[in-house]
């Protein structure tokens, strides 16, 4: 997966052939390999065809992975985390993928849990692939005070309307990650996709901290340090 980091880009044009029953079945089968941010929250995924999606922007992908759960303070952050598995697992199988916070499903999951983001496949009609100088993401600066390489993998992750809305200080041996306290425009618009892109930002750190040996420990604790204009998520600890 950390490979399709830098070369991974949001497909919107879409090749409308049906992907075989088989096919579905080997991608809901890489459901039980993903890790959760949390793993004590219950979560479910479904593949649901285009039919079944009132998707508000529009688009034409033809399959969607829906993701639904239980709520929970850092439920959204770890939909983010989930999926983005599945957005980086799909495009190393040749497959194109956008998020799309304005889509939601016409029926509820089974278990009936809310309903938390939708992320779009198929097969792609255009360039699956870009380069690294067309990304366009903030400077590392903007985004990190760590010296750290790891970074320049959660500095290419996607996000809403390309917002990077998170900011990762290190301090004491520890990974202080921030959210920003977006425009009032923003809070109303998109109340929760923000809080989706820290979890895809985190799911990149962890695969690069995975690439490196060093451990991925996410945790929430009292006290952490304010900082003026972003509101604290979490911590991220690299010691066993």
């Amino acid at each position: 997966m950390y490979s399709a980091i830098f070369e991974r880009k949001s497909i919107r044009k879409y090749d409308q052939t049906p992907l075989p029953d088989s096919e579905l079945a080997s991608i809901q089968a890489e459901f039980s390999t993903l890790n959760p941010l949390l793993s004590d929250l219950n979560w479910k995924i479904e593949i649901v065809k285009a039919a079944s999606v009132r998707n508000f922007l529009g688009g034409n992908a033809p399959y969607y992975l829906s993701f639904y759960s239980e709520e929970d303070r850092l439920s959204y952050e770890n939909a983010g985390f989930v999926l983005q598995q599945l957005d980086l697992l799909l495009h190393l199988r040749g497959y194109g993928r956008c998020w799309m916070g304005a889509a939601r499903p016409k029926t509820a999951a089974e278990e009936d849990l809310p309903f938390s983001v939708a992320l779009a496949f198929g097969n792609p009609a255009e360039p699956l692939t870009r380069t690294a100088a067309q990304f366009k993401r903030k400077k590392l600066d903007a985004i990190t005070d760590c010296a750290d390489p790891r970074f320049e993998a959660v500095r290419l992750a996607p996000s809403a309307r390309n917002i990077q809305p998170w900011f990762f200080s290190c301090r004491e041996g520890k990974i202080l990650v921030y959210r920003s306290q977006s425009s009032l425009l923003m809070r109303l618009a998109m109340p929760t996709l923000s809080r989706v892109d820290i979890g895809i930002a985190l799911c990149h750190l962890w695969l690069a901290s995975r690439r490196v040996n060093l451990p991925f420990n996410f945790f929430v604790e009292e006290g952490a340090p304010a900082k003026d204009g972003f509101e604290y998520v979490g911590t991220v600890s690299d010691q066993s």
